[in-house]
C-alpha cells in the first residue's frame, strides 16, 4: 500500500492499486476512493482507459445485503507507465476538445 500511495499522479495510484489487487481480481470501488484521495477518482479512472494509457478495465456492479448498488472494478489488461501519464491525458483531452469543436 506504501507503494501504490507514494506517487503524486492519481492516476498511477489508482493504476498500481489496480496492479496490486491483480489481473482478474475484483478492486472494491471504496478501496480506489481512499488511494485516489480526491473526490473525482472515477473520471481518473476511466482516464486510465483512454487510447493514450490504453489499460482496460471492466466494472462489476452488484447489490450489498443492505440492497445498496456498488461496484467493483477488475483491470483486464494494462501498458507500462508513459513518462508523465497524467500530462498526457490532458493533452489528449485539449486535442479531442478541438477535434469536438472543428
Amino acid at each position: 500500500m506504501k507503494r501504490v500511495t507514494g506517487h503524486k499522479s492519481v492516476h498511477m495510484r489508482i493504476g498500481e492499486l489496480l496492479k496490486a489487487v491483480g489481473i482478474g481480481k475484483r478492486t472494491p470501488s471504496s478501496l480506489i476512493e481512499v488511494v485516489a484521495n480526491q473526490d473525482d477518482w472515477q473520471k481518473r479512472l476511466r482516464e486510465l482507459r483512454y487510447p493514450v494509457i490504453g489499460w482496460e478495465i471492466d466494472t462489476r456492479l452488484y447489490k450489498d445485503k443492505s440492497g445498496k448498488k456498488l461496484c467493483d472494478y477488475v483491470l483486464v489488461s494494462h501498458k507500462p507507465w508513459p513518462a508523465d501519464p497524467s500530462g498526457l491525458i490532458r493533452r489528449f483531452e485539449i486535442e479531442r476538445e478541438k477535434r469536438n469543436r472543428g
